[in-house]
């Protein structure tokens, strides 16, 4: 039985606009590479965290929302666990070695690890470096890639704002971040898959700080994703 409530609508509109979207360009970063080592270092608070957050997912199907907590430990391992309504869940763990995954919510598939970090504000595009940059009025951006597929990183200061991947100048996925002025995690993101049609959101509630880091076993799931 279908965990979705309702069929949602929107998802051919969603890919029209989102490759329609004028590209923009700007005047060359002198050192790209540089920025991008800032970021990779730079990126991720320095303390353990648990976290609370609304998510919502939706796709040419239906959408379907819950509550999730994320598990962080410096500088780039990521626990999340998702539950829906009727007792599904999901859990998926990020590290560098990868994206592993125990349990499923019906049809939900999330984005990849690039887009995931990138939905926690953390800078790991899990490439080599940068081929490009450019400035545009309110952000710097990396290109990573060559014109027919590329990822496209725009940061604000240290903070991530946008990520897209491209193939020539249309717009396959992207991410959009907001942030509070002060905030150590990013008060909301949202995925959008423009090819498949899906729509990933999720809503900082509660970021709590922790004394000491989580267990390192909980980053260890069976399935890789």
């Amino acid at each position: 039985m279908s965990v979705y409530r309702r069929l949602w609508i929107g998802g051919v509109l969603l890919a029209l606009l989102g490759c329609a979207k004028q590209l923009e360009t700007g005047p060359p970063i002198d050192n790209p590479e540089a920025l991008a080592v800032r970021l990779r270092a730079s990126t991720g608070p320095t303390a353990p965290y648990r976290l609370r957050f609304a998510w919502r997912y939706a796709d040419e199907k239906g959408q379907l929302d819950g509550e999730g907590v994320v598990r962080y430990n410096p500088s780039d391992s990521l626990r999340l666990d998702l539950f829906a309504p009727g007792d599904a869940s999901m859990s998926v763990a990020l590290t560098p070695s990868g994206l592993s995954s125990l349990g499923e919510i019906e049809s939900v598939r999330l984005p990849g690890p690039v887009f995931l970090y990138g939905m926690a504000g953390i800078f790991r595009p899990g490439r080599g470096p940068p081929s490009s940059g450019f400035r545009t009025t309110d952000s710097d951006v990396l290109v990573f890639g060559e014109e027919d597929t590329a990822l496209y990183v725009y940061v604000d200061g240290s903070r991530i704002i946008r990520i897209e991947e491209r193939r020539g100048r249309r717009v396959q996925r992207r991410l959009e971040v907001a942030w509070d002025e002060m905030g150590e995690w990013p008060r909301s993101a949202a995925y959008r898959d423009f090819v498949e049609s899906r729509r990933v959101r999720w809503d900082l509630t509660a970021a709590t700080e922790l004394g000491t880091g989580n267990a390192t076993e909980i980053y260890d799931l069976p399935h890789s994703m």
